[in-house]
């Protein structure tokens, strides 16, 4: 296989994202000729959703898409709905089995690449063709535009691992012909310094997140209150408490960005252990992590110097909110706010 001529399968879902599809798409098609990329898309809503009685929403959607120029689309709609496995598998056909892509890389069209990020991505999977599988990180949006998570996905497969892939198993994961599934295979996590994509996922205000929880609720398995890690009351997204506590799951920690953002560092906290961690993707010496907490005082400086594996940990009880500050050889080069155990709520 020729790395430097690889066709790409992008296997777009889109269901009522009218706000952000544009900007989903425009990088894609820009890009279009330069990588031989060919693309395949579903939309239409799920056949679960007109199940739970919900009401069809993506006419403004399908307008713009077609204004681009697919390889392949599926419409669905109306009486002639299909369930979101066979509808991607359906475009995973067309781009593996017609179109013999090399890979297969998954967009939903909520989520906003960069020209510049998708080409990054691309020369990062030459250097490092061995990975059946990469994951990527997501900026995702949560309850408001201004506070993210953190999250990682596999979202690109190399399409003739293991005699090829067969299917989609469930939402993105993959089965292959030998039986086995991607996980029992050798993945990748792309550094988020190369790519962190905007993902417009759980707002308050987007109409998508009251159905997506009941959606979620009916689809995924386990006790019924620990299926969606969302619930939705009074007219405002929460944290699902018992998601978290009945899955002995680390609380969520909600990232705010200020004037100064360094993609080199994964920010988190171990809530049981009482860990705040920091993760570079490099090794970055001399590196100085102060923490303020909501009446700006000081409640961590320390400077340190990575060691292997790369991490930088710190054992100290956080709660609320507090400002974290990354100076580098004396330099400031990251600055966010982040939220620990906020906006929780009881499953009802």
């Amino acid at each position: 296989m020729n790395l430097n001529n690889l066709k790409i399968g992008v296997l777009f879902t889109a269901y009522n994202c009218a706000d952000y599809i544009n900007d989903s798409l425009k990088p894609w098609f820009n890009l279009k000729n330069t990588f031989n990329f060919k693309f395949a898309i579903n939309s239409g809503m799920f056949k679960m959703y007109k199940d739970l009685g919900f009401t069809d929403r993506n006419s403004e959607t399908l307008n713009i898409l077609y204004k681009y120029r697919f390889d392949y689309l599926i419409n669905t709609k109306d009486s002639i709905l299909l369930d979101e496995d066979t509808s991607r598998n359906n475009c995973l056909n067309y781009l593996k089995d017609v179109q013999g892509c090399d890979l297969i890389w998954l967009v939903d069209a909520d989520e906003v690449y960069t020209e510049a990020q998708i080409v990054k991505t691309i020369n990062f999977i030459r250097n490092d063709p061995e990975p059946d599988w990469y994951s990527v990180m997501f900026r995702n949006f949560t309850f408001i535009k201004k506070y993210h998570l953190d999250f990682d996905r596999p979202n690109i497969y190399w399409t003739n691992r293991y005699n090829g892939i067969d299917r989609f198993h469930f939402d993105c994961h993959v089965l292959y012909k030998d039986g086995v599934l991607y996980h029992q295979k050798n993945g990748l996590c792309i550094p988020k310094n190369i790519l962190f994509v905007d993902h417009y996922s759980w707002l308050t205000n987007d109409t998508r997140s009251i159905e997506k929880i009941e959606y979620q609720k009916n689809r995924h398995h386990g006790e019924k209150d620990v299926r969606c890690s969302y619930v939705y009351k009074d007219e405002e997204l929460f944290f699902n408490k018992n998601f978290y506590e009945k899955r002995g799951a680390n609380h969520p920690v909600l990232h705010e960005f200020l004037n100064i953002i360094d993609n080199r560092f994964i920010v988190g906290y171990d809530f049981f252990d009482k860990n705040f961690y920091i993760i570079p993707s490099e090794q970055i010496n001399n590196v100085n992590i102060k923490i303020y907490n909501s009446d700006n005082n000081v409640v961590l400086d320390r400077i340190c110097n990575v060691n292997n594996p790369f991490k930088y940990w710190f054992t100290i009880d956080l709660q609320g909110s507090f400002k974290l500050e990354i100076y580098v050889d004396n330099k400031l080069t990251h600055e966010e706010n982040f939220h620990i155990d906020t906006k929780m709520m009881d499953y009802d």
